[in-house]
């Protein structure tokens, strides 16, 4: 009986708040909004293009008085002839009003390698970076927007509804966990104490991958596998949160944007990425440049073009003497790796052996070649391994299993150097061990011949 009276009596005092009327004009309070009979003031600037003063559009006086109606629409009442005029905004101050209240954008900071995001200064600021795409997909679904329903202390019922941006941690902590976990977190997303009933109105897709860096060659320094630049070629695995479905492609390459921070559940470093492209579907060519090209390829015979191109690719590469090692890279990332048999689609692919003495070029002119065809990366056998040459299956605690590609299986072109270092038994299983077609270069780097 207590509480009801008192719910009663606070209604009572919350429903006799009310906002005192304006005076305003009958014919003002009978049209409500309909104010397209009232003019606007005139307005007139200063020679900085600020607003000097209005007038009334009537009898020209600059006494004028803002007054709202009584459903809050500002007007301006002139004290001379006692009409009205509409308040406007100037577009200046529109757009200025516009700007202001738009959430600032975070300032991006561009990683030239995927290694970086470890580093602490970067902790939790935007970032954007490429990656390869190096594993099978997992796929969560996470709430985007939340309602709860509660009583508040007085025992009224209270209903808050909340965006989660892509960008919250948050979007971390509410996959791979039960019900009754993320109903807590929830909970505390909204500050409320007691129990509530939350209710997901829209849900976004969060998707964890893992990715590497992109690079051209790995070597072995001491106990690690470094790349051209000299950072540790290592794995990471990132969240991206969706709106729509992706599909993630092995071996693709992709550019992120997101933020840099620990793993909830181990610490680890992640990147939770709200926004993602695909740098290769966009490419872009000089059209002019190409129509000139095919009219000079027109009036060449095959053996002239294949000329032409080795002897342009010794003047990007600046080896000369290698023709011959050049046509076998590029023979080998054009061979077809896919015949048709009976109707049947037969995936293959192509393997080219190198043999010669060392210090003769082999491996630079290989270099160049991944350079100027932005395709595959070279690597030593001291720092391969069938498994990670192939690929491996993982299994993550409370995450389930996703598929770890090695290098065969995500570049189109593999140089292998140092061919001869990989044991016997092994060499077989690394040319037969790829679950989709792709073309390998098997590089070796023999001593003494003859």
């Amino acid at each position: 009986m207590f509480q009801a009276g008192k719910k009663a009596t606070f209604a009572s005092q919350k429903s006799s708040r009310k906002k005192p009327e304006t005076e305003v004009p009958s014919e003002v309070k009978s049209e409500g909004l309909m104010t397209k009979s009232l003019l606007p003031p005139r307005i007139e600037y200063d020679e900085l293009g600020f607003v000097k003063g209005r007038f009334c559009p009537y009898c020209g006086s600059s006494r004028l008085k803002l007054c709202p109606d009584d459903v809050g629409t500002p007007f301006l009442k002139c004290e001379d002839c006692g009409r009205y005029s509409l308040y406007q905004k100037t577009k200046e101050r529109q757009a200025l009003e516009e700007t202001l209240s738009k959430p600032l954008e975070p300032e991006v900071v561009l990683l030239p390698h995927l290694n970086l995001i470890e580093d602490p200064k970067i902790a939790g600021k935007a970032v954007s970076v490429e990656a390869v795409v190096s594993s099978t997909s997992m796929a969560y679904l996470a709430p985007s927007i939340v309602k709860a329903k509660f009583q508040d202390e007085e025992g009224f019922d209270e209903e808050i509804i909340r965006n989660l941006e892509k960008s919250d941690p948050l979007n971390i902590q509410l996959i791979s966990v039960n019900e009754g976990v993320k109903y807590r977190r929830l909970k505390r997303f909204f500050g409320i104490g007691r129990e509530a009933e939350i209710i997901e109105l829209s849900r976004r897709t969060i998707y964890r991958l893992r990715v590497r860096p992109p690079v051209l060659t790995l070597e072995k320094k001491g106990e690690k596998i470094v790349d051209e630049r000299g950072f540790e070629y290592k794995a990471y695995d990132i969240y991206i949160a969706a709106e729509k479905p992706v599909v993630f492609q092995p071996s693709s390459l992709i550019r992120v944007e997101g933020i840099p921070l620990p793993n909830p559940k181990n610490q680890q470093t992640t990147l939770l990425a709200y926004k993602v492209e695909f740098p290769e579907d966009v490419l872009s060519f000089d059209v002019e440049k190409l129509k000139l090209l095919k009219k000079k390829f027109q009036t060449m015979s095959v053996k002239a073009r294949v000329d032409w191109i080795l002897e342009n690719f010794e003047l990007h590469s600046k080896i000369i003497a290698r023709r011959n090692l050049a046509f076998a890279g590029l023979l080998t990332y054009f061979t077809p790796t896919w015949i048709k048999l009976n109707g049947v689609e037969q995936h293959g692919w192509g393997n080219t052996l190198f043999c010669g003495d060392t210090t003769t070029a082999k491996t630079e002119t290989m270099r160049c070649l991944i350079r100027l065809l932005k395709a595959g990366m070279l690597i030593t056998a001291e720092t391969a391994s069938t498994v990670g040459l192939t690929g491996t299956a993982t299994q993550v605690q409370g995450e389930g299993w996703f598929v770890d590609w090695g290098f065969l299986v995500l570049l189109v072109l593999q140089p292998l150097e140092s061919h001869h270092g990989i044991p016997q038994n092994k060499r077989h299983t690394i040319c037969q061990t790829t679950p989709r077609p792709q073309k390998h270069q098997q590089h070796a780097d023999i001593h003494n011949i003859g």
